[in-house]
């Protein structure tokens, strides 16, 4: 550790000498890839909204953020995707009640490769992998399907799952085909049990944790690990996780009686301006990349000639100042782009971290490969509102690597 924390002393120092004659304003920038603008999204201001499972926002990624529970874990990250949306920017033509199987299986190719690359998805939403009987077992086809959300791996490691799924759902028929399993095995049957909550019914097989390997891709909803986990199906939402309270903490949060990651004023500033940009599929996270976290959740163990070369490279550029929040994703408006969505704590910091990322982009070089930055993309856009810093990034590449480039590996984020 004593180590890293002299390497980044180092690089605040190279900071603090690089800011030395420079000003916050933005003139001067000879680089024709950069648009900046400070009006660009609507105002920012936290509004209460007091909607319940029955009241959709039309802002996806608040709906299905606010079926999250508040709490640590759930706030280092979770993926969205806004499926219809995707159909709409692609021209993905919705496939009818009656659709058969290589129907089904043509639409799921194209709603999960928008832009020629794959975006990673939920198990329970049947487009995780193309899945029909994880869906028939519940009583839909990946047609009912709108949009999902999972947690992030860091939550899994705490043994903290939860997946959620917006659509189109018949609770009594779900109910049905789950308590009267006529093709489950005994092992799974002699598991089950049910709990009525809320108006609701939360089905369970046992620790939603265990791993029965003899068990996978079994009725009614046995995933890859063979893990069968409490779920619950209402009108327009399912969800499920590792345990029944866990689940029924997501039904508490529908109904408004528990609090949700919308109802922090940052994961709500992240949610409309995800929804403002354009972006369909996304990383959330109050999980943010400080350097010295940063540098000991990636590169823990590394020899200290590796460490001295990557500090080599992260001080190229100052570091950013302290934000409170971020979200990472991709989304197309003439054209596709990679996004990056920072919530800071005021206008100021805002400004400052505006300038930090558009120097990193254009005068940075990447980790993995020696690249400079602005090898990897055709032009970006900048902008900030109020304390909300938004950035579009065009580009093949960019588009295609948004969570290997941005959530997991480089450091364009990093900050003191």
């Amino acid at each position: 550790m004593r180590r890293i924390v002299l390497g980044i002393a180092a690089v605040l120092l190279l900071a603090v000498l690089a800011c030395s004659d420079s000003s916050p304003s933005t003139q001067g920038s000879t680089s024709p890839t950069v648009q900046e603008t400070a009006t660009s999204l609507p105002t920012s201001e936290p509004v209460v909204t007091q909607q319940t499972d029955d009241e959709p926002t039309g802002n996806t990624f608040l709906d299905l953020l606010s079926l999250v529970p508040d709490t640590p874990e759930t706030r280092q990250g979770v993926f969205v995707n806004d499926f219809a949306r995707i159909r709409d920017l692609c021209d993905i033509a919705l496939p009818g009640p009656d659709a058969d199987q290589q129907a089904l299986l043509a639409y799921f190719r194209d709603v999960t490769h928008p832009a020629d690359f794959t975006i990673e998805r939920s198990f329970i939403s049947g487009l995780g992998g193309f899945q029909p009987f994880a869906t028939q077992n519940l009583g839909f086809t990946i047609r009912d399907v709108d949009a999902d959300l999972y947690l992030s791996d860091e939550a899994a490691a705490e043994d903290v799952f939860l997946e959620v799924v917006l659509g189109r759902f018949d609770p009594e028929t779900a109910n049905r085909l789950m308590k009267d399993c006529a093709d489950c095995l005994e092992s799974v049957s002699s598991r089950y049990s049910a709990e009525e909550y809320k108006r609701l019914t939360v089905h369970a097989w046992g620790d939603g944790l265990i791993l029965h390997t003899s068990e996978r891709y079994t009725a009614p909803i046995g995933d890859s690990n063979g893990r069968s986990m409490p779920t619950v199906v209402s009108s327009n939402y399912l969800a499920r996780a590792m345990s029944t309270d866990f689940t029924k903490s997501v039904i508490d949060a529908a109904h408004n009686d528990a609090s949700s990651l919308t109802d922090t004023e940052e994961f709500e500033q992240l949610a409309k301006a995800l929804d403002s940009l354009g972006v369909h599929s996304a990383f959330v996270s109050g999980e943010t990349h400080q350097v010295e976290k940063w540098l000991e959740d990636r590169y823990l163990g590394a020899p200290d000639w590796q460490i001295e070369a990557i500090l080599q490279i992260v001080g190229r550029v100052p570091l950013m100042v302290p934000y409170r929040a971020f979200a990472t994703g991709v989304g197309k408006d003439t054209e596709p782009f990679a996004a990056i969505v920072i919530v800071n704590s005021n206008s100021r910091d805002a400004s400052l971290n505006a300038q930090v990322l558009r120097a990193r982009l254009n005068e940075g070089r990447m980790l993995n490969n020696r690249l400079d930055y602005n090898e990897w993309f055709e032009r970006i856009d900048v902008q900030t509102n109020g304390s909300v810093l938004t950035v579009k990034i065009y580009g093949e590449v960019p588009v295609g690597n948004w969570v290997d480039r941005i959530v997991r590996g480089e450091y364009l984020i990093v900050h003191e």
